[in-house]
C-alpha cells in the first residue's frame, strides 16, 4: 500500500476533472508505440534466447532456385537446424527423385550459418551458406554472404529484403530481392502469401545465365498453408511461381516461367 506524502496545488481545470476514489480501480493508460516495440522486441529476444531443434521433408514437384529449373521432375528437400541465442545452424539438401538424361540424378548439400538480430519493429539477418552440387548443374562449389532484412509494418504485413554475395565461384556477384509477405494465424493453421522481384549483377548473370548485364531479373509468388498436428508436429502444402523479366535472360532457358507445388512434414522441439 503507498502512503501519499505530499501533493502539489490543484490548479482550476484539474479541479474540475472527476476524481477516482480510493480502492476504485482506473484503466491503465494505452501503452506508447515507443513501450509496445519495446515488448515486442524484448518477447523476440526471448524467443531468441530458447534453445530450437528441428527437421523437415519437403517433396516438390521441381527443384526451382531464383527463378531457374534445375531439375525437370520432383525432388525431395529433407532439412535441420538447431537455434540458440540468435543464432541458427542449418543442413538443406535437395535430391532427385529420377534420373534426368544426360545427368544422373543430381544432388545439392547446404549448409548455412545465421544470426538473427531484432530491433524494435525491424529484424535483421547476416549469414553464410556454402552450396554444394555433386554435378555440373553450375559450380560444384560456391560460398555467399547474405544479409536479409524484415520491417514489420503491422497487421501481419511485412517488407522484405534479401541480399546475397558470392564469395568463390564469382567473388562479387550479387543477387537480391525487394518484396512484402502477408502473414496470418487461425485456429491451428498459418496463411502466408508473399510476393517480390529479383536483381542480378552481371557478374552473376554470366555465372548462370552466361549473359554478362544487370538486369531486373523476376518476379515471384508464393502462397503456403501450414496445420500443426501436434504442439511439434506440422504438414506444409505450398506453390511458388517465378517468371524472367529480362528479355536477355528469358533467351537463355527452355522454360522462363516456372511453377513449383509441394508438401512438407516437419518437427520442432
Amino acid at each position: 500500500m503507498s502512503i501519499l506524502l505530499w501533493a502539489p496545488r490543484l490548479t482550476q481545470a484539474e479541479q474540475s476533472e472527476p476524481r477516482v476514489q480510493a480502492g476504485a480501480t482506473q484503466a491503465p493508460a494505452p501503452a506508447s508505440e515507443d513501450e509496445s516495440d519495446a515488448h515486442d522486441t524484448n518477447e523476440a529476444e526471448r524467443e531468441a534466447d530458447q534453445t530450437v531443434l528441428g527437421a523437415e521433408v519437403d517433396l516438390n514437384s521441381r527443384f526451382i532456385w531464383r527463378g531457374l529449373a534445375f531439375s525437370r521432375g520432383a525432388a525431395l528437400q529433407p532439412s535441420a537446424w538447431v537455434s540458440a541465442f540468435g543464432f541458427s545452424a542449418s543442413l538443406w539438401s535437395s535430391f532427385m527423385l529420377g534420373a534426368e538424361l544426360p545427368r544422373r540424378r543430381p544432388s545439392s548439400l547446404v549448409p548455412s550459418l545465421h544470426y538473427e538480430y531484432i530491433w524494435k519493429r525491424l529484424t535483421l539477418e547476416p549469414g553464410a551458406t556454402i552450396y554444394y552440387n555433386s554435378d555440373e548443374l553450375g559450380p560444384s562449389m560456391t560460398a555467399e554472404a547474405s544479409l536479409d532484412a524484415a520491417f514489420d509494418l503491422g497487421s501481419g504485413v511485412h517488407l522484405v529484403v534479401t541480399d546475397n554475395v558470392d564469395l568463390k565461384a564469382q567473388a562479387g556477384a550479387y543477387f537480391g530481392t525487394l518484396g512484402a509477405r502477408y502473414e496470418r494465424a487461425f485456429g491451428r493453421c498459418t496463411a502466408r502469401v508473399s510476393t517480390g522481384f529479383g536483381f542480378a549483377s552481371a557478374t552473376w548473370n554470366s555465372l548462370y545465365l552466361d549473359t554478362r548485364r544487370p538486369t531486373l531479373s523476376l518476379v515471384e509468388g508464393a502462397l503456403s498453408l501450414r496445420y500443426d498436428l501436434t504442439e511439434s508436429v506440422y504438414g506444409t502444402l505450398h506453390v511458388e511461381s517465378s517468371s524472367l523479366l529480362a528479355p536477355a535472360l528469358r533467351h537463355h532457358v527452355a522454360e522462363p516461367t516456372l511453377w513449383n507445388n509441394g508438401l512438407t512434414l516437419g518437427i520442432e522441439l
